[in-house]
């Protein structure tokens, strides 16, 4: 079984771009006389794109064979596949039977390439067992040999095959020849929701399987043989690996904008125009294919390298581009536009749309120009569209304009085409949003890409117009449910109140013709993303009746009726539904409900999640007291007072407590006593409680030894009386810090004794003191703090600890508080009192005799480290995330308000730390990424080095002005030349080479004191 899993690791890893073996890795167990020419095994093949079986022809054939144990007559020859169908026999060439290979076991790799392209080919291993059974005596009492090829079946299912797809047959094809008499029935024992298995106990699928929810599946199977010589159930673990494919189109991250409006004078020749040009793509980067192009008619800008990222919020991948000036830029007009277009071209499922643009809008304010900002004749954009999508369903508005400016916007139509075609979009005059405005000519065309020329003016400029190219995808299989023929009239989103309802129905202005349903967690609050359905999550509801919207008054309700009641209040203009606790739903054009007499469903179907994404979620805004409560009914009003009060006596309560808790314990703030796994009591102590000699090897190497009579000794520390354990630790930091030299790693000068065997060590001085100290100190000295000098702090942290991983060191208590400011604002990693050389085991175990009182670090410690008692330099990347949030907080303690007793369980239900205000976003995604649950998952040192490398470039080359408030102190960051070096450069000293005595400025026999 262990060859089996090897091999199994391998071919998933080696798939090809498009074919795919269900099993990669299958046993099969072969009577010794099996006849010759017969098949004994099939190979089902995929197109892991479609999901299907693949239409072209494919050519199968052995790439090697290799037998177990080795002998001298390798077996070579021995077996064929069939080079049309796959099927495994034993050669024809080979008259006798192969019984002298009884026991023998033969790993075959077999190749299916297609003939279209021989480069796309799949690999799968076969492990064939050579038994003692035989066709004159066969032994057909019950045993798991007529059930199953082995107890462990393993299958790779591509996330594209369709339901009541066949996986082939789970009876051993030799034994049901062997003994035909034998009757199996099969049963999955646990959850069978994607699989079955038929009456001819062919195992088929059935429902699709999703790699975003879960890549793995494992479900028992028990198989009952009946027979004349008995009965019995044998059972087998069926595993499937589920592979991704590009199935979800790129969508944009919350609150960002897709159109950027900015001047000339913002953008400076070679630097990267202040805007975020982000998608994020749930697909893994190996299956992605997103390419990013610009319409620049003038070419005046450049892209930037695109750059990918993946595992940002646990799966996600995110692509992110820049647009940089070129060196000779110069600006041409008044106005113009540029477009960025992320398109995934590899996209599997064609009715999704795989394409997002951002917009770039340049003016020049200083000729006062009132033109509109797109160059006559040479500016297009590009929309999607579906095939069999509703009337009124929204296409692009190429420009934001208001009703009121005074625009008249018109579709020149195209004389070379036909009435019907040339007629099925139509454009709002006013605002310029084009639409489907029918339906039913555009599901019947042919026409797969539209071009319309659009044109507008204003009473102070002449005609301008633009080129729209409307793609058309089909979505496949016509929904006959949404009537897509003459006279047919849609109905309303707005109407359905249940996420199933509402995704499974047609409705008006729907692109693709079904509803979207915005979910939202119950809550008492008032909030703008309330529940309801809509047909374009991004403009409907948005608290605005465009103009769109006024023309078809069933369009979005929720926009534009004027009665609107329940648990709800309506917009300050009297139109639409303003906030609301509770889902909406609209009966007509004029009236909408707001009730919790439904909720809407958390559990949706894949097709609903995807629909869903492409739409940004609308952040919660806090009540505004000033809006219209008149639409709030009684029960509204007497719900929030009641909250109110039951959140006011929490919060006194809350202060009680807390108040007590600190006079009773003014000290446990930053190592709290908590019961976790780690000091349970149920531990043991792992350490010995040998004693050994305190003069340590370290004091006796010359080059280290410092003369007792030059060393004055001031003002005393500590309160002495430590035990012999605690020196026993110091010696350990001690053997440790001889070892270590680097700029961001605290020294060890040197050592010496006394008379009466006192050890004295002479340590580096960092003059700052401690990094949370003098955090807590910039904040309250000054009113600006660098956000610059913060983040090259976290960058020389990340220096040092990448040493320290490379010298197998973990340190095991990573914090501010362990952290020293040296001269020159240099970081020194201090306190390896915790550490360990990972070379004296791939982890380290921590315990005390006094496990339930101890104190251990709870806030800055990893998972793994809490539970397990792990460490490994995974867990101190775990510390680096928190050390980085104190850093960018200013001093910050982690987890406000949580208390420590309750951490562990929250971080075990996935609880991280939200992104601190106006934190930037690359460094918080660098947080997350040392906070994920598993420690393989998390970045080395070296990686996290590259990546801080990366902001301090991007936001010392912006010459953005980033202001982060920190309880009334501002954080700033300016470019300022040569900060990066700065900040980020030291000196080159090597510790072998500074001894007492050969550096005297370091360490003078007449000047240093400790």
């Amino acid at each position: 079984m262990v060859l089996i899993g090897v091999f199994f690791i391998f071919a998933v890893l080696g798939r090809g771009d498009s074919l795919i073996f269900l099993q990669a890795t299958a046993s099969v167990r072969l009577p010794y006389d099996h006849p010759v020419g017969a098949t004994f095994y099939r190979l089902p093949v995929l197109d892991e794109k479609l999901g299907i079986p693949p239409q072209e022809k494919l050519t199968f054939h052995i790439l090697r064979s290799v037998a177990f144990p080795k002998k001298s007559n390798s077996g070579r020859g021995l077996f064929i596949v069939d080079e049309h169908t796959g099927s495994l026999m034993l050669s024809p060439h080979r008259k006798h039977s192969i019984s002298e290979y009884k026991g023998s076991t033969f790993a075959l790799d077999i190749v299916a390439a297609s003939s279209k392209k021989a480069a796309d080919d799949t690999r799968a291993t076969i492990v064939i067992e050579i038994t003692e059974d035989n066709s004159t005596l066969p032994d057909c009492r019950p045993r798991e040999e007529l059930c199953f090829s082995s107890s462990e079946i393993h299958y790779q299912i591509p996330e594209t095959t369709h339901k009541d797809s066949n996986l082939g047959t789970l009876k051993p094809i030799p034994y049901s020849k062997l003994c035909p008499e034998s009757n199996v029935k099969y049963r999955i024992l646990s959850d069978d929701k994607f699989l079955m298995i038929s009456d001819n106990e062919k195992l088929k699928t059935r429902k699709e399987f999703d790699f975003e929810e879960t890549d793995y599946h494992e479900w028992n199977i028990s198989c009952e043989v009946h027979s004349r010589n008995g009965n019995g159930t044998f059972y087998a673990k069926l595993s499937v690996y589920v592979l991704d494919a590009d199935d979800n189109p790129p969508y944009i991250q919350n609150s960002t904008i897709t159109l950027y409006e900015l001047d000339v004078s913002e953008i400076l020749p070679g630097r990267p125009l202040p805007v975020q040009l982000t998608v994020l793509d749930r697909d893994s980067p190996s299956i992605n294919v997103i390419t990013v192009t610009k319409i620049d008619p003038l070419n005046l800008f450049l892209l930037r390298d695109t750059v990918v990222f993946h595992g940002i919020h646990g799966v996600h991948m995110l692509v992110s581009t820049a647009l940089v000036a070129k060196p000779q830029f110069q600006f041409p007009d008044t106005t113009y536009n540029v477009s960025i277009i992320f398109n995934d071209t590899s996209l599997v499922r064609k009715k999704e749309n795989g394409v997002v643009i951002f917009h770039v809008q340049i003016s020049n304010s200083s000729l006062e120009a009132t033109e509109t900002i797109f160059i006559p004749d040479e500016y297009q954009v590009v929309a999607n569209v579906f095939r069999h999508s509703a009337r009124h369903t929204r296409i692009i508005q190429p420009m934001e304009v208001k009703p009121h400016k005074g625009y008249f916007f018109r579709l020149v139509r195209d004389a070379n085409q036909a009435p019907p075609e040339n007629r099925i979009f139509g454009v709002t005059p006013k605002t310029g949003v084009v639409y489907i405005m029918d339906e039913v000519a555009l599901s019947r065309s042919a026409t797969k890409l539209f071009r319309l020329e659009l044109t507008w003016r204003n009473k102070d400029v002449t005609d301008r117009q633009c080129i729209v190219l409307i793609r058309v995808l089909d979505s496949g299989e016509l929904s006959s449910g949404c009537g897509i023929e003459i006279g047919h009239q849609f109905s309303t989103c707005a109407v359905h109140g249940t996420a199933e309802e509402c995704s499974t129905s047609c409705g008006r202005g729907a692109n693709g013709g079904f509803c979207q349903w915005r979910s939202h967690s119950s809550s008492p609050l008032l909030v703008v993303d309330y529940a309801t359905c809509s047909p374009h999550l991004q403009t409907c509801p948005d608290r605005i009746c465009d103009e769109l919207e006024e023309m078809d008054p069933y369009l979005c309700p929720q926009d534009c009726a004027r009665n609107v009641q329940g648990e709800a209040i309506p917009n300050r203009n009297g139109r639409g539904v303003g906030k609301s606790a509770a889902p909406c739903t609209c009966g007509g054009a004029n009236f909408c409900t707001c009730a919790r007499g439904f909720e809407p469903s958390h559990l949706v179907s894949r097709s609903q999640t995807k629909s869903k994404k492409e739409a940004p979620n609308i952040k919660s805004q806090p009540l505004n007291l000033s809006e219209d409560w008149s639409g709030c009914g009684t029960q509204c009003i007497t719900m929030i007072v009641i909250v109110s009060l039951i959140v006011s006596g929490l919060v006194v309560v809350a202060g009680i407590l807390t108040y007590r808790r600190w006079t009773a314990h003014p000290k446990d703030e930053e190592l709290p006593s908590v019961r976790t796994p780690l000091n349970s009591s149920t531990y043991l102590v792992a350490r010995a409680t040998t004693d050994y000699p305190l003069q340590p090897s370290i004091v006796k190497e010359a080059k280290l030894e410092f003369p007792r009579d030059q060393l004055t000794l001031e003002e005393t520390l500590g309160e002495e009386g430590s035990s012999a354990s605690e020196k026993r630790d110091l010696v350990s930091e001690l053997n440790l810090l001889k070892e270590i030299s680097h700029p961001n790693v605290i020294r060890l000068l040197g050592a010496t004794t006394d008379d009466n065997g006192q050890l004295y060590i002479i340590m580096e001085y960092a003059e700052h003191g401690s990094l949370v100290t003098y955090l807590r100190n910039l904040k309250t000295c000054q009113s600006e703090v660098n956000l610059l000098e913060l983040i090259a702090f976290a960058l020389q942290i990340a220096k040092g600890m990448d040493y320290l991983a490379s010298m197998k060191v973990v340190h095991r208590d990573l914090a501010a508080r362990n952290v020293l400011v040296a001269s020159g604002k240099i970081l020194k990693i201090s306190d390896f009192g915790l550490s360990r050389d990972v070379y004296e085991g791939d982890t380290y175990l921590k315990m005390s005799k006094v496990c339930y009182k101890s104190k251990v670090p709870v806030k800055w410690m990893a998972l793994e480290s809490l539970e397990n008692q792990l460490y490994t330099t995974k867990s101190d990347v775990w510390s680096f995330g928190i050390l980085l949030w104190e850093i960018i907080t200013v001093g910050g303690c982690p987890y406000p308000g949580i208390p420590t007793e309750r951490l562990f369980q929250l971080l075990k239900d996935a609880y991280r730390m939200p992104r601190p205000d106006n934190c930037p976003l690359q460094l918080y995604e660098i947080m997350k990424a040392c906070w994920l649950d598993k420690p393989n998952e998390r970045p080395q040192f070296k990686e996290l080095v590259q990546k801080i490398e990366l902001v301090l470039e991007d936001i010392s080359h912006s010459q953005a002005t980033l202001n982060v408030q920190h309880r009334g102190k501002k954080l700033k960051s300016r470019d300022e030349g040569s900060v990066l070096q700065q900040l980020t450069s030291f000196p080159k000293l090597s510790i072998q080479q500074l001894g007492p005595y050969e550096n005297q400025h370091l360490l003078s026999s007449t000047e240093f004191s400790v």
